[in-house]
């Protein structure tokens, strides 16, 4: 299981519109028998440049993305999840719905802080106060938001401290998860 937990600064630093693309939020301090857990996710050029295109979207050409999102990331992580379906048993698709659910939440919980451009922000505000049915970011939000997260995740789980017997079937998951988008590009903004 994804453990959700994060200590997330609610400055305005780290967010998506950081020049060089990192979080300037700090790490917890490490002890010497508590490394930072290294994951290693592989992005493809294609998702990088979908990135790219994103950020030139919304930074350079000042343009906002529409929402709510047809394939929201709820939504597409839910099709992430039947697609796994036909090839494994009650168990092995378990673990699939954990790492999607897993991924919702962070999602939920970073979308306001980490991965919003400042224009973005105006737009989230404006949502959360006409959304008040409690919809959550992961039903309103596209894959273009999604892919920020992935960008974030490696130094996010990095905190975790996970030992390897959990990181390395993590972090083929995830990457899992990254072939499957990279495989249906039809799912970012056509806009």
């Amino acid at each position: 299981m994804i453990d959700t937990k994060l200590d997330i600064d609610d400055g305005e630093k780290g967010g998506a519109d950081d020049e060089e693309g990192g979080s300037s939020s700090e790490a917890a301090p490490l002890t010497q028998d508590q490394p930072e857990t290294e994951l290693s996710l592989n992005m493809g050029l294609g998702l990088k440049k979908l990135l790219v295109e994103d950020w030139e979207h919304v930074v350079q050409d000042q343009k906002i993305i529409r929402l709510p999102r047809d394939n929201s990331v709820h939504a597409v992580l839910d099709m992430f999840v039947e697609s796994k379906r036909k090839s494994r048993t009650v168990t092995g698709l378990a673990v699939y719905q954990e790492i999607a659910a897993g991924i919702k939440e962070y999602f939920n919980r970073c979308l306001p802080k980490l991965l919003l451009y400042r224009l973005e922000r105006v737009q989230y505000d404006a949502l959360s106060a006409i959304h008040t049915d409690g919809k959550a970011p992961a039903s309103i939000y596209g894959t273009e938001h999604l892919l920020r997260l992935f960008i974030k995740l490696p130094q996010l789980l990095g905190r975790l401290h996970l030992p390897r017997e959990k990181s390395e079937p993590l972090q083929i998951r995830l990457n899992e998860v990254l072939k499957f988008l990279a495989a249906r590009k039809s799912l970012f903004n056509a806009e």
